[in-house]
């Protein structure tokens, strides 16, 4: 799905409360080896563009925080 639409059209989910993927959420995810960026989209920011939220509200937070240094262009 990464290949075909990319981490901006991907979102995290859930099948809770049955345990049908990963027991611990968003494990599979991070271990799968993909750049900061695209654990960001699919953890939060392709939620947030699709719903038309502004990530600012959270811009205190430490996970705003980490996600946004991943987003950042060099």
């Amino acid at each position: 799905v990464l290949d075909l639409q990319g981490s901006k059209r991907v979102c995290m989910g859930s099948d809770y409360p049955f345990p049908l993927g990963d027991l611990e959420m968003g494990a599979f995810i991070e271990e799968m080896g993909l750049p900061e960026e695209a654990v960001a989209d699919i953890f939060a920011y392709a939620a947030l563009e699709w719903l038309g939220i502004d990530d600012s509200r959270w811009a205190d937070s430490p996970a705003h925080k980490t996600t946004a240094k991943a987003r950042q262009k060099p």
